[in-house]
């Protein structure tokens, strides 16, 4: 932290700052950036006595518990062989309870366990609290329980006002939107007060609909459940309070405008719902149930609002992200409200956001980022009106390296406004052509680009290429209108914004034309192989990795196809119903027209995009004589989970670009060496 921003706190909060020294690097080396961040979370107990922080300790996730203020160690909770603490919370004032997270098989990915863990604030009374094992080898012996649950837990609400027990929702392992073989009545989703130190469990409410996730109301009692049907439609039920019983409150296609509670108002007892309204973007309204009118509280006319809750779940601001993050307040007397206000013009530039808080907001635990900084935890203490520095989550990567990410917006060739993100990197002189990498997002329906720290991001700007990140249509966040645009449009107009974007960053003297190369994992991958099939002049590499080239293998072989109750119908909605329709999908189908060199990448036990994708994509190209490189690696899943696996990934991609369209790439020399 420079003396100027300290000065600038100063001047804003007058309070003390307290911060850790930080530490420039020479450079930024790709192991820098495969590593993952040091502190995954940070949880202050309710009366402020305790910070919870989750970290990674010798690469594995364990439960540090400091005593505040002076930060001592007072109780740890890690797990021997493949365990690892998922997450946890607060339950009391001296107790957390926490989930674990296991490696499992062959895909050597940590996944939840649906086991749960209680552990006092100074590491006594642990306790495996839930869960399908019972003194197994890798399991510390003082975990050990007498009754096994063949189910996931999850804590779903604290209960503040009972001082032994949290509620959890219980989930048998034959429920999950994957096909089970229990009968249906053993597959129901309950949920259950579980006693804290005990794990003893009380039956509560049994959910209306297989596969449901239940929500509380503030009081704790069970209010919502939301369920995916078989037609892959997204379905409500709101449960009457007086007679227990469950009756719909709304069914929604896929693609259509849901309409999802949020929290309930204790007092007029109307329920706060995010809904969009026509072809806008979700807002929040407060829904009457007895009428059910839909009265606004706020909609933003491009992106998203997402409610932001204090601990006791009320309303005090929105988050939207049309292009910058904005914290947009609710209510101004909200004590986060000018707390927040006042350490963003401390910040300039960066975003802070609420983590946590102790009762009464006498602590609060702020989250500061921004595009060129990994994320800074800073407690701040409204009694003696300081701000401390915590944590830097990853303090190895010396942030004045780092490029800066600037929102940009496009108009695609129909005339539809699309936004999105230009990494350029440092420096760059006003005037300067330089090489571009188009970085499309997976998923493709739901997920977005974001501006902030994106270490796949940053490792290309600080090796000299610009980024350019595209939100195009059917990408989610701007309502769900314009995630359906993408409905049907895969090979088509979702491909046709990508080369808009591209031929955007060269009229606007950004991008050298002769070094554009496209690269992204999953739905990014398949973009990458379909943009230079349909537009083989307009790039000088791809870089496909773990992405869908064959429909029919997706459609024939993936989990998400076969193994789901709805699947299909997904496919059927975004790609379409007939073989045909999946053919004209299919990248392999255009394979002839390829030019542009290729590095394909893949992990040889992706569940969600069969390996059998890039394995008939090598076989097409070999047949064809077509020169390209080729990475999977043996053990690992939709994405690389091992860090020296990303750390070779990162070297190799970093060659392949420099070789194409690096400073003494061909493409250079063929352009004057811009």
């Amino acid at each position: 932290m420079t003396s100027k921003a300290r000065c600038m706190l100063t001047r804003f909060l007058q309070i003390v700052l307290i911060a850790a020294p930080t530490q420039l690097m020479a450079g930024i080396a790709p192991e820098d950036f495969a590593r993952a961040p040091d502190v995954l979370n940070v949880k202050i107990s309710p009366k402020g006595d305790y910070l919870g922080v989750l970290r990674l300790v010798e690469d594995k996730r364990a439960l540090a518990i400091l005593t505040f203020p002076d930060l001592k160690l007072s109780g740890v909770m890690s797990f021997p062989g493949r365990n690892q603490v998922l997450d946890f919370d607060w339950v009391s004032d001296d107790r957390v309870i926490g989930s674990v997270t296991r490696d499992f098989g062959r895909w050597e990915q940590l996944r939840p366990s649906g086991e749960l863990f209680g552990m006092d604030a100074d590491g006594g009374r642990s306790k495996h609290l839930f869960g399908y094992r019972a003194g197994a080898d890798d399991v510390p012996s003082y975990t050990k329980q007498t009754n096994r649950q063949y189910a996931s837990g999850q804590v779903i609400h604290s209960l503040p006002d009972d001082a032994k027990n949290v509620l959890i929702q219980i989930r048998s392992w034959g429920v999950s939107a994957y096909q089970g073989s229990m009968p249906h009545d053993q597959r129901a989703v309950e949920a259950a007060k579980m006693n804290i130190y005990s794990g003893r469990l009380t039956r509560r409410v049994r959910a209306p609909t297989f596969d449901a996730a239940m929500m509380a109301d503030k009081e704790g009692n069970i209010r919502f459940a939301f369920s995916t049907s078989d037609e892959f439609e997204s379905v409500v039920h709101v449960r009457d309070l007086k007679s227990g019983e469950w009756s719909e409150l709304s069914r929604t296609s896929y693609g259509d405008n849901p309409l999802n509670p949020i929290s309930v108002d204790e007092d007029t007892g109307n329920v706060l719902v995010s809904h969009a309204i026509g072809d806008g973007a979700e807002g929040l309204f407060h829904l009457d149930l007895e009428t059910r009118k839909l009265e606004p509280v706020y909609q933003n006319p491009v992106a998203d609002a997402l409610p932001v809750l204090d601990d006791d779940q009320n309303l005090w601001a929105v988050r939207v992200d049309p292009d910058y993050p904005k914290l947009i307040t609710l209510d101004a007397d909200h004590p986060h409200a000018k707390l927040l206000a006042q350490l963003e013009d401390a910040f300039p530039g960066r975003f802070a956001s609420v983590v946590g808080a102790s009762k009464g907001n006498a602590y609060v635990i702020i989250g500061l980022r921004d595009d060129n900084s990994t994320t800074e935890y800073y407690l701040f203490d409204r009694k003696a009106r300081q701000v401390q520095l915590l944590f830097d989550a990853q303090p190895w990567i010396d942030d004045g390296l780092l490029g800066e990410m600037r929102p940009i917006q496009v108009t695609a060739r129909d005339g539809l406004l699309l936004r999105g993100y230009l990494t350029m990197p440092p420096p760059t002189r006003k005037g300067d052509k330089v090489p571009l990498v188009v970085h499309p997002h997976g998923g493709p329906h739901g997920p977005r680009d974001y501006w902030g720290y994106n270490p796949y991001v940053q490792i290309l700007a600080t090796h000299g290429y610009a980024v350019l990140q595209l939100n195009y249509r059917g990408s989610g966040g701007y309502g769900p209108h314009f995630e359906s645009l993408g409905f049907g449009k895969w090979p088509t107009t979702m491909q046709n914004d990508l080369t808009d974007a591209v031929r955007w960053a060269v009229s606007e003297g950004i991008a050298d034309p002769e070094r554009v190369c496209i690269y992204g994992w999953s739905y990014g991958g398949y973009a990458s192989l379909m943009s230079v099939v349909k537009e083989p002049d307009l790039y000088a590499c791809s870089v496909p990795a773990a992405g869908v080239y064959d429909m029919d293998i997706q459609y024939e072989k993936s989990d998400f196809a076969q193994f789901t109750v709805w699947g299909e119908k997904y496919i059927n909605k975004v790609i379409g119903p007939t073989s045909q329709d999946r053919a004209n999908a299919s990248p392999l189908t255009y394979i002839d027209r390829l030019k542009t060199p290729l590095f394909i990448v893949h992990g040889d036990e992706d569940a969600r995009v069969p390996v059998e994708n890039a394995e008939v994509l090598k076989k097409a190209l070999d047949e064809r004589g077509i020169a390209h490189e080729y990475m999977v690696k043996k053990n690992e899943g939709h994405g690389f989970f091992k860090e020296e696996n990303r750390v070779e990934f990162f070297r190799e991609l970093l060659a392949f670009l420099d070789q194409h369209i690096g400073a003494n790439s061909e493409s250079a020399a063929g352009a004057g060496g811009h």
